[in-house]
C-alpha cells in the first residue's frame, strides 16, 4: 500500500526522562566524596607518621671518662708500603710476537670496470635529451652509437666506474633526479 509522504505530518518525539542525568551526577557525588575522604585520611596518616618519629625520645648516652696511663707511649702503627704493581708481561710478549697475515686474491684483484646504460634510443635528438638531463646531475654521460640487427641505435652511458658500488652511487643520484631505468654491467 502507497503512502503519502509528501502531506505527513511530523510524529511528536517523548522528551527523555531527566532521571538518567540525575543518577550520573549522582554517581559522580559519591565518586568526589570517597576521593575526597581518601586524600584526606593520606594527609592525615602522613601528619602523624612525622609527628611520631619527630617526638620519639632518643636515648643520650652521658660522656665516658677515659683515664689516661702514664707510662710507656703506644707505637705508631706502622703503615705498610704502597702494594707494588704488577708486573704485566702481555704488552713485552706483543712487541715480541709476529703475526703472518694470508693476502686474500679476491681482495687483491683488480675491482672490474663497470658501465651503466641509461637509455638507448632510435633518434639522435631523444638520446640527447636524456644526455642534457643526465648533465643536469652533475654526471657525464655520452652517446654512443650502435650498430643492432635491426638498425642504428643511439644509447646513453655513463662510466667506466671501477667498482659496482660507485655505479650504484650514480644510478642512486640519477634516481633521485626521477631519471630510471638505468642498468649495470
Amino acid at each position: 500500500m502507497a503512502k503519502d509522504f509528501a502531506n505527513k505530518k511530523p510524529v511528536s518525539r517523548q522528551a527523555k526522562p531527566k532521571q538518567a542525568v540525575a543518577e550520573t551526577s549522582h554517581i559522580s557525588f559519591w565518586m568526589w566524596l570517597f576521593t575526597s575522604l581518601t586524600v584526606i585520611a593520606f594527609v592525615c596518616l602522613l601528619i602523624y607518621l612525622g609527628q611520631r618519629n619527630a617526638t620519639a625520645p632518643t636515648k643520650v648516652q652521658p660522656p665516658t671518662q677515659v683515664t689516661v696511663k702514664e707510662g710507656k707511649p703506644k707505637p705508631k702503627p706502622v703503615k705498610p708500603a704502597k702494594p707494588a704493581e704488577p708486573q704485566w708481561t702481555f704488552p713485552e710478549e706483543l712487541k715480541e710476537r709476529e703475526v703472518e697475515v694470508e693476502v686474500d686474491p679476491v681482495a687483491s684483484r683488480p675491482l672490474k670496470e663497470y658501465i651503466m646504460q641509461c637509455g638507448s634510443f632510435r633518434k639522435r635528438d631523444q638520446a640527447e635529451q636524456l644526455e642534457a638531463r643526465i648533465a643536469f646531475t652533475g654526471l657525464q654521460a655520452e652517446v654512443r652509437e650502435t650498430e643492432g640487427k635491426n638498425g642504428l641505435w643511439y644509447r646513453v652511458v655513463l662510466g667506466p666506474y671501477q667498482g659496482k658500488r660507485s655505479a650504484d652511487r650514480d644510478r642512486h643520484l640519477l634516481q633521485d633526479n626521477k631519471i630510471e631505468g638505468c642498468r649495470i654491467w
